[in-house]
């Protein structure tokens, strides 16, 4: 809370050189808001080879400018938690392609690191796309999803900090940039918007060597290496740039949607598209992507909380499709499912929740 520290990150920043059995940095410099950053990132937590805690870090360094560096996390081994640690820097106005390899060719990984809750939640100027290599290098990560910051030290306040990329301007993402995390199970508030925001509205996938652009910003393929994904909560509220639909394909006759990989854990879907006007149901050029599906979570055994998924859906028409919640024996909560859907189309299928 040293709020009237000014300037003290400059280039070539070392300030950690002789301090290698530093293990956490903790708040270190929380709400310090007029500090500056003059590139003085660069490689400024290499020297911590036995660094555990990183969370929080600079929150609320508003003043801290331009763009962060690559591998920030690249020498942290041992690293196991980094919530929060750019939250509430307002000034950050780019992405960086990696957070934990300096180069895209480089192997090296942070092996035990399990906890990146909101780490730009309010970072209200950052913009970019989110790489395929965005998270390479950290395969163990668990959750990306909503931090409370319960333990700030010298802090009257409780924070709640919603989301990864909460409440900032990163335009778009590719399709895989959560394919590098195989134990990833919290989402929660990934793209959360307060209000509606339509910074979100790209989605960009390999083609055969080339970046191109779906004409839907979701794609099937999102979640397809995080079979233990539990909880999208909230991921997309309030993305009014999302365009198209909510993607399935058919694969020998059965229907495949986007929850497929992870149906068999996935348990919160709440308001994850609450808000998300420019959704709809309607068929789109594109055959991996036509409409909201039928079946969309059949068979998710574990799926309990579908409240809102629906809600806001003001822009286009749509049905409710058939066998949508077949064999999800523990659900529980489906309220405000179509709340305010004022041009939702047709009957309500017999099969909706047991065929």
């Amino acid at each position: 809370n040293c709020t009237g520290l000014v300037h003290f990150i400059d280039e070539d920043c070392n300030i950690f050189a002789n301090n290698s059995l530093i293990t956490a940095t903790y708040a270190m410099f929380h709400n310090c808001n007029k500090m500056l950053n003059t590139n003085g990132l660069e490689g400024m937590l290499d020297p911590l080879e036995n660094l555990t805690d990183a969370s929080y870090m600079f929150y609320g360094c508003a003043a801290m400018t331009g763009t962060l560096p690559n591998g920030f996390f690249s020498e942290n081994e041992n690293l196991t938690t980094a919530n929060g640690v750019f939250s509430g820097c307002s000034g950050l106005t780019e992405l960086p392609a990696r957070l934990f390899r300096k180069n895209k060719t480089d192997t090296n990984n942070v092996p035990y690191l399990t906890s990146m809750k909101s780490v730009f939640y309010n970072c209200t100027n950052l913009g970019g796309v989110v790489t395929s290599d965005f998270f390479a290098g950290a395969p163990n990560i668990r959750t990306i999803g909503i931090a409370n910051t319960d333990t700030i030290p010298n802090s009257s306040s409780r924070y709640t900090l919603y989301g990864f990329f909460g409440n900032t301007k990163v335009e778009g993402y590719f399709e895989d940039f959560l394919s590098k995390l195989p134990m990833l199970t919290d989402i929660s508030y990934l793209f959360y918007h307060a209000s509606e925001n339509r910074a979100l509205k790209y989605c960009y996938y390999d083609n055969n060597g080339v970046d191109d652009e779906y004409g839907n910003s979701l794609s099937i393929a999102l979640f397809e290496n995080n079979t233990l994904l539990q909880n999208t909560s909230y991921a997309f509220q309030n993305c009014a740039g999302l365009t198209g639909c909510i993607p399935y394909k058919t694969v020998s006759g059965n229907v495949v949607s986007i929850f497929e990989s992870c149906k068999s854990n996935i348990v919160n879907v709440a308001n994850m598209f609450a808000g998300c006007s420019m959704l709809t149901g309607n068929d789109i050029d594109n055959s991996a992507m036509v409409g909201i599906a039928d079946s969309l979570f059949k068979n998710c055994t574990n799926l309990q909380n579908v409240s809102g998924f629906f809600r806001g859906n003001t822009n286009h028409t749509f049905s409710i499709p058939n066998n949508m919640f077949d064999g999800c024996t523990a659900l529980a909560n489906a309220s405000y499912l179509f709340y305010n859907c004022t041009l939702l189309q047709g009957s309500i299928p017999v099969n909706m929740f047991n065929s």
